[in-house]
């Protein structure tokens, strides 16, 4: 199933989740509560972090096991808050919403 999923931090500095696109109906869209999301900003290095933990659950249908094969595409917006700057994409092209192109992420033990 595809899934679009988007964390970040708002404009009032709470980090969140929130579904575009769901391939559970159980799942509906909107903010996902069980995603976890922390936002760490270093101003010194002028670095942010971000730390983020999706329980196996918040993208079923997949069933995690040695071996299988999570398709995964992930998109970094750099926006402080005036709009998006630029961005940085890792496989596909998620930001026109093209899922086929997907990279393969094996579940290794």
């Amino acid at each position: 199933g595809k899934y679009d999923l988007v964390m970040g931090e708002d404009v009032n500095g709470k980090a969140y989740a929130w579904c575009h696109l769901s391939a559970d109906p159980s799942l509906p869209t909107g903010p996902m509560p069980d995603i976890k999301v922390a936002v760490k900003r270093d101003e010194t290095n002028k670095t942010t972090n971000y730390e983020i933990a999706i329980p196996w659950s918040q993208i079923s249908p997949f069933k995690p096991g040695v071996g299988e094969n999570l398709g995964i595409a992930v998109a970094l917006n750099e926006d402080d808050g005036k709009g998006r700057v630029s961005f940085l994409s890792w496989f596909a092209d998620v930001h026109a919403k093209q899922t086929d192109g997907v990279a393969d992420l094996i579940l290794l033990p």
